[in-house]
């Protein structure tokens, strides 16, 4: 988006018409708050779930996270130019001629406020997830993927008690699925669906143990971490604040598995505790899998 300043800087070189007052430049000057609207509306709309929605794409957490990088620097830029002398000037002669335009620039300067100091909040509390989420996506090992598992759920955690925007049960839903796209990535990496019945039985048998063991322990911390969360927010369920927060969790994890997935076949471990691979039917394995757990 180009600078919003330069769209009116011919204008407010000379902002008056000799002879005629300001009047006559008012209707120029409000044709292009009606530019700036729509570029900010759709700066402001943008949505972290859109790279989910698109067919056949399965994006990982650092898509997350990348979002909001951007998205804060797109509203800093916005509202560093908004509150710039040049703007000003438009928005004075705006008020000084009760121009009908003057309080809807009011309103989306309040919007493009209050999207700025979300945006900023969760690039901050994200922040600390990317050395973890990069290991995550680019890790030759698979094996070894179960040391980022812990310090993921913590940081999580810690976001969820700690951030004022980001602690929601739609922000979670993403990234959560994005963090199971990144394991599913990295299982199809380890058991290739077209390279397995090609390898020695045991081999086969050892990296699907070995996938399910890694798959199984994300899981067991999912569920340890839902588990204490879950005692802190009982404490606070007293009050108005503990029992939404209590209701978004819940929401949350009942929202882990992809929510519009077609029909789907398992692959589960035996035993007490079961980690469900949900694929879909018309796929080959691994490929374009949905982790969910039942």
């Amino acid at each position: 988006m180009g600078a919003l300043s330069d769209q009116v800087e011919h204008q407010m070189q000379n902002p008056l018409t000799p002879g005629h007052g300001i009047f006559p430049q008012v209707h120029v000057l409000e044709s292009v708050i009606v530019t700036w609207a729509r570029q900010i509306k759709n700066v402001i709309k943008s949505d972290s779930e859109a790279p989910l929605k698109i067919s056949g794409n399965h994006p990982g957490p650092l898509v997350e996270l990348d979002f909001w990088t951007a998205r804060a620097a797109n509203l800093n830029s916005i509202f560093d130019q908004l509150s710039g002398e040049k703007v000003q000037k438009v928005v004075a002669v705006l008020e000084v001629a009760q121009s009908s335009y003057y309080p809807a620039f009011q309103r989306m300067f309040k919007d493009v406020v209050q999207a700025r100091r979300q945006a900023n909040d969760n690039v901050k509390f994200l922040r600390p997830l990317r050395n973890y989420f990069d290991r995550l996506n680019l890790s030759d090992e698979f094996a070894e993927l179960v040391q980022l598992f812990k310090p993921i759920m913590h940081t999580l955690l810690l976001i969820w008690k700690h951030s004022k925007y980001y602690k929601t049960a739609g922000s979670f839903v993403v990234l959560i699925r994005e963090i199971c796209n990144d394991l599913i990535m990295q299982a199809c990496k380890y058991v290739p669906g077209d390279e397995i019945m090609g390898m020695e039985a045991q081999e086969a048998v050892d990296k699907l143990r070995m996938t399910l063991k890694v798959l199984g322990t994300f899981k067991s911390y999912f569920f340890d971490y839902k588990v204490w969360l879950n005692i802190a927010l009982l404490k606070t369920a007293s009050s108005d604040v503990g029992r939404q927060q209590y209701g978004e969790l819940m929401l949350a994890v009942s929202y882990v598995g992809d929510r519009d997935v077609p029909p789907k076949t398992a692959l589960a471990t035996p035993g007490a505790s079961r980690t469900v691979l949900c694929l879909p039917a018309w796929t080959p394995f691994w490929s374009g899998a949905t982790m969910c757990w039942t």
